[in-house]
């Protein structure tokens, strides 16, 4: 939030004014390559500071049975690869279902198609660094914290649905918010 808050007043210093809606966009633009692996950067260090609390009044093992952090059987791996192939058979389809958007692209699109540079850190953000931040937060420390509390079907509720949730904003249309959910389950 910093980081973006920081690109906001600097790009909204850039174009005054007397700058519209696309000059701020424009402005914006400029600073994604470094604002968006930054932010996620900022985001993952701050995850790690406060594991690294956890961890100092926890101990490693115990901070690691916490964030999940183990294997399982080969068996447990294997199905968890199946069942994420089968959903993927799922999903598919039922993303061909979505119709084509009728009203303007959106601001994220908008910003991560205004240079490659912007689309290329979009894509590393969104392939490389997001997804272990997110599994690292969400099925590690939120759902490992509140199985704590013994009731773990009531801790997977809780973080599956605050995950699910908190990508609300990908919901443009109900296939993707099913999508989503299905692999918030898995």
């Amino acid at each position: 939030a910093v980081v973006w808050t920081i690109v906001g007043v600097i790009a909204a210093t850039r174009t005054g004014q007397g700058g519209g809606r696309s000059d701020l966009l424009k402005a914006i633009s400029g600073f994604i390559p470094v604002a968006l692996p930054g932010s996620l950067v900022a985001g993952a260090i701050a995850l790690l500071l406060v594991l690294g609390n956890w961890r100092k009044r926890l101990g490693n093992a115990s901070l690691g049975s916490l964030l999940g952090l183990s294997w399982g059987a080969p068996r447990q791996v294997l199905n968890g690869v199946l069942a994420g192939a089968a959903l993927a058979m799922f999903v598919l389809p039922l993303m061909s279902l979505m119709a084509e958007r009728p009203a303007p692209p959106d601001l994220l699109t908008q910003l991560a198609g205004s240079s490659r540079a912007a689309l290329l850190a979009w894509m590393i953000s969104a392939v490389l660094l997001a997804p272990p931040i997110e599994e690292l937060m969400f099925r590690g420390a939120l759902l490992g914290g509140l199985a704590d509390t013994g009731n773990i079907r009531a801790a997977a509720l809780i973080s599956g649905a605050t995950f699910w949730l908190m990508h609300g904003p990908e919901f443009v249309h109900w296939p993707a918010a099913v999508a989503i959910g299905l692999l918030t389950i898995l």
